[in-house]
């Protein structure tokens, strides 16, 4: 019988957990799919949002670090939740706990080609919904709706402010674990080769793997990213 091996994934700047609800249909029996609900929405939606990604970390952390030592596990995140995996995993990492088998990151290139000059989180709302809505995440349903605007509204200016003004600081020790990047060749926020620079963070391997499709490939492309962790994981 193969060890089960935990899969903690981290949605996009808006998202909640239930975006990767549909992994679980084509996981192999030995993944668990366990998508992390970040405060503020979903089950969490009566918690406080975030204000920096430093809180959004020691969140998550403590949800998952009681069972990181007893089960082996990988971190999936998409966009925004690419750099929570990258802080999460070097957190663990400093914490000497143990590390992931594998990191998977997608829709967001690495910390060295972040632009943080661009600011949208602050615009009058009809201009950030279009700003939001351009990368094609959200649909238009969502902010033509009143109730659903004011309930979406302040989670994604929170996110987009996360992200905006996270700075990325260097750490002190490579991660040891191998890492696979995910990405869409229509993506205009990312290039196959801007990608490969995650390799810069781990003494692993690191591979680029693209997927038709803009910044939400994901959501298409479902089983083709799930039989890739599969294979991945039980080699």
């Amino acid at each position: 019988m193969k060890n089960t091996i935990n899969l903690f994934c981290f949605p996009y700047a808006g998202g909640s957990s239930s975006i990767y609800s549909k992994l679980k249909h084509f996981a192999d029996k030995n993944i668990k799919v366990m998508p992390v609900e970040l405060a503020g929405r979903g089950h969490r939606i009566s918690e406080p949002l975030y204000n920096n990604m430093e809180e959004v970390i020691n969140d998550v952390y403590g949800k998952i670090s009681s069972s990181i030592d007893e089960q082996p596990y990988a971190l999936l995140g998409h966009s925004m939740g690419s750099s929570i995996v990258l802080e999460l995993a070097q957190k663990i990492h400093k914490n000497k706990k143990t590390e992931p088998l594998h990191l998977f990151f997608s829709g967001r290139c690495p910390p060295a080609l972040y632009n943080n000059d661009k600011k949208i989180y602050n615009l009058p709302d009809e201009k950030f919904i279009n700003e939001v809505y351009e990368l094609g995440g959200t649909p238009k349903e969502v902010f033509e709706n009143m109730e659903l605007r004011q309930l979406f509204l302040p989670i994604l200016r929170s996110d987009y402010k996360l992200i905006e003004e996270y700075i990325y600081i260097d750490k002190d020790e490579k991660l040891s674990c191998d890492i696979t990047v995910f990405n869409g060749k229509e993506d205009k926020m990312t290039s196959f080769e801007g990608m490969k620079g995650w390799g810069e963070y781990t003494s692993g391997r690191t591979e680029v793997i693209e997927f038709d499709g803009g910044h939400f490939f994901l959501h298409n492309q479902m089983e083709q990213i799930m039989n890739t962790i599969n294979k991945t994981l039980n080699r």
